[in-house]
C-alpha cells in the first residue's frame, strides 16, 4: 500500500501535464498558420544538425577587411564576441607570427581562424586556444549549403565553428566575404557530451525541438528522477511514506 501511496499522485501529475502539453501542441500549429510571419532564416538547421546549439549571437559575425588581424592580439579583448564574450573568435591573414614547421597554435598557420575561451570558473580565468587554417576552411565548403564546418574538443567540451558564404564561391573567403558563427555540439567523433545532453534534456535546451515540446520531456524526466529520489528517501527514513 506504501508504494502506490507513493506512486500514484505522480502517474497524475505526469498525465495530466502529458494530456496539457498535447493540447498546447496542437492550438499552436491550428493557429500557427493564421499568425505566420516573416521571420529570419533557421540557420540551425541549415548549418548543422539537431546537435548543435548555436551561441549568441545566432545570426553570425560578418567578416569584412576591417575585421582582420595580421597576427593574434594579446588578452581577451577583439575579435568576434559569443556567448557573452566568454568566447572569442579572431580572423588572421598574413599572420605575422607564423613559423613554418612550428606546432605553437598562433603560429602554425599564415592564414587562420583563431578561438579562445576564457575559463572563468578557474582562478586567475584559464584561456584556452584553439585555430584551423583557411586552406583547411575552403577545402571542406559544401557547394551545396555554401558551409564549411569544423569540429574540435576545447577545455573538454565540443564546440563547432561554421564560415557560411553567399553563393558556393570559395574566393570569398580569400575576399573577407563571409559569416562565421560558433555553437556547442553535444556529439562529435562518435562521442557524446553526457553532461551537456543531460541538462539540455533536464532544462528543456534540446537544439531545434520545439519549446513546448522540449517542455514536455524535461517535466517527465525531472518528475521521473523526482520520483526516484522521493521512493528510495521514502525507503530509507520511514516517516516519509507513514510506515
Amino acid at each position: 500500500m506504501g508504494g502506490e501511496t507513493v506512486f500514484r499522485p505522480f502517474v497524475l501529475i505526469l498525465t495530466f501535464i502529458c494530456l496539457a502539453g498535447f493540447l498546447l501542441v496542437g492550438f499552436k500549429h491550428m493557429f500557427s498558420a493564421s499568425s505566420t510571419m516573416e521571420k529570419p532564416e533557421d540557420l540551425t538547421a541549415t548549418l548543422g544538425c539537431w546537435e548543435i546549439t548555436l551561441f549568441s549571437p545566432t545570426y553570425g559575425a560578418n567578416v569584412t577587411n576591417s575585421t582582420i588581424y595580421n597576427r593574434m592580439p594579446t588578452g581577451e579583448t577583439g575579435g568576434f564576441a559569443f556567448d557573452s564574450a566568454d568566447k572569442r573568435v579572431y580572423v588572421v591573414r598574413d599572420n605575422l607570427d607564423y613559423k613554418e614547421g612550428s606546432t605553437k597554435v598562433w603560429e602554425r598557420y599564415n592564414s587562420y581562424i583563431g578561438i579562445k575561451r576564457t575559463a572563468d570558473d578557474l582562478v586567475g580565468g584559464k584561456v584556452y586556444r584553439y585555430s584551423v587554417s583557411l586552406n583547411y576552411i575552403v577545402a571542406h565548403l559544401d557547394r551545396e549549403t555554401n558551409v564549411s564546418r569544423v569540429d574540435f574538443t576545447l577545455s573538454g567540451s565540443n564546440y563547432t565553428l561554421f564560415v557560411k558564404t553567399m553563393d558556393n564561391n570559395t574566393r570569398r573567403i580569400w575576399w573577407n566575404n563571409y559569416t562565421v558563427y560558433l555553437g556547442k555540439n553535444i556529439l562529435q567523433s562518435n562521442k557524446v557530451d553526457f553532461w551537456s545532453a543531460i541538462r539540455m534534456v533536464m532544462f528543456a535546451e534540446i537544439p531545434n525541438c520545439d519549446k513546448t515540446i522540449a517542455y514536455m520531456i524535461s517535466t517527465v524526466v525531472d518528475f521521473s528522477f523526482i520520483f526516484v529520489i522521493f521512493t528510495l528517501a521514502s525507503r530509507i527514513i520511514p516517516f516519509i511514506s507513514g510506515g
